[in-house]
């Protein structure tokens, strides 16, 4: 059955930097009790409501606790996810997503979204396996993309030609050429995550030390299998987890050259990322029609054509928009914040991907097919023994035949 519901948007204030504290004060105030956010533009005050406000001293465990498992949840049972972080440069979208960088042994507090989804999904399906080992099995296959310069790279290949291609059939978004690794563990799943992380394409600009130049979208593919009684259910979900570039401004960057072209075309994808959702937001109505506008111009970006399912389609879908806390950043945090809303009044279609193979339909089949054979054999046999009477009949008469004329 087919579940019509917005997509959830969060917001998460990163704590003020000190590179900016002294600069320009904060210009944010938020509420959690009442899940808004407030930006004080100078005395002119802008008030947003979200799904939730997660303030500067939020840990990592609330957010993923908070975002993640309703994501998680649906998984697996076979409901397509999203979880994207979306914001200006240095605005803590990859500490979120992914939690302290260059580690392979990140510590336990500040694991981001995508270390504690990898360790909470095995953790469930092997408890699952394990209570049901004969009537529940799976298959977790991960893959890695990064889209640099409106161009798709495989993260987990070292050659960077591989030609990754994206189609849509039948409603459904297909990637073709992207390395699939199917992994038996969280700690197999990691080592590709990290393996993919240390190839991204970042650089330093007076923003952020190490920012990402690219959007990278980590996928993970789940295929179960469960047995109840004479029935097989077959679920296929993909979960789609991305950090996205961020947004920049050239005079917040200094950018030249070019980190200057990579921010323009960072900054283009964005804008049509922006666009789609209005088109979505302006055009969705409370219906639960599975059907989306043929006008929404899905193909104007590889982000939104890779991200269609998770815009208006079939999957469960989370946004954390993440900003700066200081008044110097107030421009981008608007404009994040209005981002915000917009999406929250896209409306998906979630369905869970599923098959249904009878048992006892198969056999009756089979023994239907089985009972015609026999029926043919056993016809075959008489037509055999009909056959052999006839000419053993014939030779008779033939002998007959001779007999009668030696006597003569």
């Amino acid at each position: 059955m087919a579940l019509s519901e917005n997509i959830n948007v969060f917001a998460r204030v990163r704590p003020a930097s000190p590179r900016f504290a002294e600069a320009a004060p904060s210009c944010v105030q938020t509420d959690p009790t009442t899940s808004t956010i407030t930006i004080d533009n100078k005395g002119k005050k802008q008030q947003f409501q979200l799904k939730k406000v997660f303030r500067q001293n939020s840990t990592q465990e609330n957010v993923f606790d908070d975002v993640g498992r309703a994501i998680l949840d649906g998984f697996i049972d076979g409901i397509n996810g999203t979880i994207f972080a979306y914001g200006q440069t240095g605005s803590g979208k990859t500490f979120t997503m992914l939690g302290v960088e260059g580690s392979h042994e990140c510590d336990l507090l500040n694991r981001g979204i995508i270390p504690r989804m990898v360790e909470d999904i095995f953790a469930t399906l092997q408890t699952r396996h394990e209570k049901n080992p004969d009537s529940f099995k799976f298959i977790l296959k991960c893959s890695f993309l990064e889209l640099y310069n409106e161009k798709l790279y495989d993260l987990l290949l070292f050659k960077k030609d591989a030609s990754i291609t994206i189609q849509q059939q039948r409603q459904k978004i297909v990637i073709n050429g992207a390395t699939e690794c199917e992994v038996k563990t969280s700690e197999e799943c990691m080592k590709c995550l990290w393996k993919g992380w240390n190839q991204r394409k970042v650089a330093e600009t007076s923003m952020n030390h190490a920012s990402s130049r690219s959007h990278a979208i980590f996928m993970l593919t789940l295929i179960t299998e469960t047995v109840d009684g004479t029935v097989l259910n077959r679920q296929t979900s993909r979960l789609n987890m991305v950090d996205l570039a961020g947004s920049e401004r050239q005079t917040h960057t200094n950018n030249v050259g070019s980190k200057l072209r990579e921010a323009g075309s960072i900054n283009k994808s964005l804008s049509i990322l922006a666009r789609v959702i209005r088109d979505l937001a302006s055009s969705r109505t409370s219906s639960t029609s599975s059907s989306t506008p043929q006008h929404i111009s899905y193909r104007d970006s590889l982000l939104t054509f890779l991200l269609r399912d998770s815009l208006g389609g079939n999957a469960r879908t989370a946004v954390i928009v993440n900003i700066h806390p200081n008044l110097q950043f107030v421009t981008d945090t608007l404009s994040t914040l209005s981002f915000a809303e917009s999406v929250q009044k896209v409306r998906n279609v979630t369905t869970i991907n599923s098959t249904l193979t009878y048992f006892q339909k198969v056999c009756n089949t089979l023994d239907e097919t089985h009972k015609k054979n026999q029926k043919l054999q056993e016809k075959a046999e008489n037509n055999r023994r009909n056959a052999l009477a006839y000419l053993l009949r014939v030779q008779q008469s033939c002998l007959n035949t001779s007999t009668s004329d030696v006597e003569q």
